[in-house]
C-alpha cells in the first residue's frame, strides 16, 4: 500500500482528499462516509450500483486514496470499523442540553487530536523544527479563526529566544513577508488552506527564498503549493454555529504546541536562560 497517506484512517483520507475529488469521486465519498458499515460488505459491483457510478470509478477512487484497489480499501475499512464501538462524537441535536453540548465538544476535540497524532508526518515535523532552530527570523501568518494561534506561539517562541514575529494586520504581514531572505522561515496556519491573505503572505515569503511551512487540513489546497513543508491537522466536520470548528483549531494548536516544545527542548539550557530573562521582564506586571 502507498505510504504517503501518513497513517490516517480510511474515512479521514477521504476527507483529506475531498477538495481534489471529481464529481464522481465526491458521490462515492459521500456514500462511503454516510454508510461505511454498508459499503464494507459489498462487492465492487454492488458498491458501484450503491454509489450510482462505475466499477472502474470505485477502483480509481480507492487507488487515489493510496490503496491497491477496492479489496485493499475494504480490508482497512473493516479493520477500523471493528475497533469502533460507538461514535466518538456527533453533531448537536435540537433537544441537546448544556451537558450534551459539553460532552460532544470535548469528544470532538479528543477525536481531532487523536486523528491528527495518527496522521502527522514525523519526518516533516522534524524538518520543520530543524528549520525554525536554524532560522535567522521566523514569521507567522494567519487570518480569521486561526489568527489567535499565531499570536500565542509567537509569544512563546520569543520567550525561548527565537527571533519571531507576527504581523499586526494584513498589510503588515505582507510587507514583512516581502522583506524576508533565504535563511528565514515563514509559518502559515489555514484550516482550509484557501485563506486569500494567508496564502499571499506565504507565497511572498516563498518568493523571497524563505523556507515555508503550512499547517492545514487539506493536502491539495492552494497553500500547499507554496509550502516547502506541510503539516496536516485532522479535518473535522463542523458543529452548528461555527464557521470553523473548535476541534479543528484545537488540532492546529496542538501542532504549534508540539513545534514550540520541540524547539525549546532542542535549545536546552539556552531556552531556559531566555525564559528566566523574559520572566524577569514581565515580573513587574504581577502582584
Amino acid at each position: 500500500m502507498n505510504r504517503d497517506t501518513n497513517g490516517s484512517s480510511c474515512l479521514e483520507r477521504i476527507r483529506l482528499h475531498e477538495s481534489s475529488f471529481t464529481e464522481a469521486s465526491r458521490k462515492i465519498a459521500g456514500q462511503i462516509i454516510s454508510s461505511p458499515d454498508t459499503i464494507v460488505h459489498m462487492t465492487v459491483c454492488q458498491a458501484a450500483e450503491f454509489c450510482a457510478t462505475s466499477e472502474a470509478s470505485i477502483v480509481r477512487f480507492c487507488k487515489a486514496l493510496g490503496y491497491n484497489g477496492y479489496s485493499d480499501f475494504k480490508i482497512f475499512l473493516a479493520s477500523e470499523l471493528s475497533l469502533v464501538t460507538e461514535p466518538m462524537f456527533s453533531l448537536l441535536e435540537p433537544d441537546d442540553d448544556d451537558a450534551d453540548v459539553l460532552q460532544k465538544v470535548f469528544a470532538a476535540e479528543i477525536k481531532a487530536l487523536q486523528d491528527t497524532a495518527a496522521m502527522i508526518d514525523e519526518e516533516a515535523f522534524k524538518l520543520a523544527v530543524d528549520c525554525i532552530l536554524s532560522a535567522r527570523k521566523v514569521e507567522f501568518y494567519a487570518f480569521g479563526n486561526s489568527r489567535p494561534i499565531t499570536f500565542d506561539v509567537n509569544y512563546r517562541m520569543l520567550k525561548i529566544g527565537v527571533n519571531s514575529y507576527v504581523g499586526i494586520d494584513i498589510d503588515d504581514s505582507l510587507m514583512h513577508a516581502n522583506m524576508l531572505e533565504p535563511g528565514d522561515v515563514a509559518v502559515a496556519v489555514s484550516h482550509t488552506g484557501s485563506t486569500k491573505y494567508t496564502c499571499m503572505a506565504l507565497e511572498a515569503a516563498h518568493g523571497r527564498g524563505a523556507r515555508t511551512i503550512c499547517i492545514t487540513a487539506f493536502p491539495h489546497s492552494p497553500i500547499t503549493r507554496v509550502s516547502d513543508i506541510c503539516l496536516f491537522a485532522a479535518a473535522i466536520e463542523e458543529f452548528d454555529f461555527q464557521c470553523t470548528t473548535v476541534a479543528s483549531k484545537t488540532a492546529e494548536m496542538a501542532i504549534m504546541d508540539a513545534l514550540y516544545t520541540a524547539v525549546a527542548f532542542r535549545k536546552g539550557e539556552s531556552a531556559k536562560q531566555y525564559i528566566k530573562f523574559t520572566d524577569r521582564i514581565v515580573y513587574v506586571e504581577r502582584y
